[in-house]
């Protein structure tokens, strides 16, 4: 399948509701993606994409640190597959030409890319799934029960009734 050029488009950190989300969006088109985090790697991404800089590196910072070191560089950030609801990703690296992908979280991924300012690039199976994913959970939302899954969500439509309370 083809790779689709996209951005980091938002990053969603809810500590009350302890949700932390990135939206990847495609840069031709306006399909987003979100991808769920820990709490460690949406702050390191916020921060690096404010440009917040430490007295001492945090670990994405340690990474690039080390690649540079290495003389390789982030060719690219891939998001590759989505499985059961987990997102799969490559890091693409540059090692005097010849590139190497290694496997990693998203998270980690997105972490680098903007610290580095690569690419990011997601597959088109990945987004065609997401849209089945998203209709299923939004019928999961609005109803509180998803009847072709036969899934129980009433606690997520809760959840969204209490936060739109709160607007």
């Amino acid at each position: 399948m083809p790779l689709k050029p996209c951005f980091l488009s938002q990053i969603l950190i809810d500590d009350q509701e302890n949700q932390f989300v990135v939206f990847v969006t495609e840069r031709d088109g306006l399909r987003r993606i979100p991808i769920v985090i820990g709490p460690m790697e949406a702050v390191a991404i916020d921060r690096a994409v404010k440009g917040q800089r430490f007295s001492r590196p945090l670990t994405h910072d340690l990474v690039v640190t080390l690649l540079e070191s290495a003389k390789l560089s982030c060719k690219e950030v891939r998001i590759t597959d989505l499985k059961e609801g987990t997102f799969f990703a490559k890091l693409v690296l540059d090692a005097s030409g010849s590139e190497i992908a290694i496997d990693a979280r998203p998270s980690d991924c997105l972490a680098l890319a903007v610290r580095v300012k690569c690419p990011i690039y997601i597959d088109e199976s990945v987004v065609g799934a997401y849209h089945v994913t998203s209709r299923t959970v939004r019928r999961a939302f609005l109803t509180g029960y998803d009847p072709r899954t036969g899934v129980d969500c009433s606690h997520r439509k809760e959840m969204l009734e209490r936060r739109l309370e709160t607007l």
